[in-house]
This record gives C-alpha cells, structure tokens and sequence, in this order.
C-alpha cells in the first residue's frame, strides 16, 4: 500500500468519530497514563483481562466515574489498541461486564437513596397540625380550601 493510500484510510477512519468522541477517548489514555503512575503498574499495550480489571478498578474507584463513562472509556482504549496496531484486546470479557454492570446498578440504588425525602405517614395527628398550619397562612379561603382538598 502507497503512503498516500495508507493516509487517505488514515483520514477516512478518522472521520468515522467525531469530535467528542476524540476527546473522550484522549481522555480515556490520560487516564490510563494516571493509572500507571498512580498504581505503579504497566499498563503497555495490547490489554489483557488483568490489565482491563486493573484501569476499571482505577476509573471506579481514583476517579470515581459512572459505569457509562467507564464503557466510554474502554471504547477509547480500544481505539487507541487500533490506532497502535494492535487487534482489539478482549476489553469485554464476562467479568468486565459483571463489574460494570454492578457499578451501574450501585449507582442506581446511590441516587434513588440520595433523592429520597423523609417521608412521614399521614395519620390524624398529621392532618391537624396540616389543618393548623393550612389555617395561619396568609391566604385566601379558596386557596386554603383547596390545599386542605389535595
């Protein structure tokens, strides 16, 4: 293949992105450059499953990131597996996607207990103090009338 052929595919799978998903992935090998130093590991390419399991582990838990971001993540560091010349590694072994599923779904059960109010049950004494707090407000009878109704 001719150098020149070689850039215009160069070119072609480069406009196959776009633009947030460069940065997204540049991102992703900062990341794992952070890792390596962090962890004093060698995360050379290509991955394999240990590899994988140890930059998760740093995403999840150095940077703290949502399971989304770390998938994202990990299709930049697939990318960056092709733009080295190396097949893409197995990045999605049945581990990988047990552990971000589990994350996924910690996340979930994480904000529905972070948006829950305390909630109290609505017994008699509860609708008369309603009933008093209702009566001082300084509105008018149809509007008091009408939140005592709801």
């Amino acid at each position: 293949m001719s150098e020149n052929e070689a850039q215009l595919l160069s070119d072609m799978a480069n406009m196959g992105l776009s633009g947030s998903s460069h940065k997204v992935y540049q991102t992703a090998i900062n990341h794992l450059k952070r890792c390596e130093i962090q962890k004093d590991i060698n995360l050379s390419l290509p991955f394999d499953v240990s590899k994988t399991i140890q930059y998760i582990n740093y995403l999840l838990h150095a940077r703290n990131v949502k399971a989304n971001t770390c998938e994202k993540y990990l299709s930049g560091i697939r990318m960056y597996h092709l733009a080295m010349g190396f097949d893409a590694p197995a990045l999605r072994p049945a581990i990988v996607t047990l552990l971000l599923r589990g994350r996924e779904n910690h996340d979930d059960m994480q904000s529905k207990l972070d948006n829950k109010g305390k909630r109290i049950a609505v017994t008699v004494p509860v609708m008369k103090l309603l009933k008093r707090r209702i009566r001082k407000m300084e509105w008018s009878e149809a509007r008091k009338r009408l939140v005592w109704a709801v």
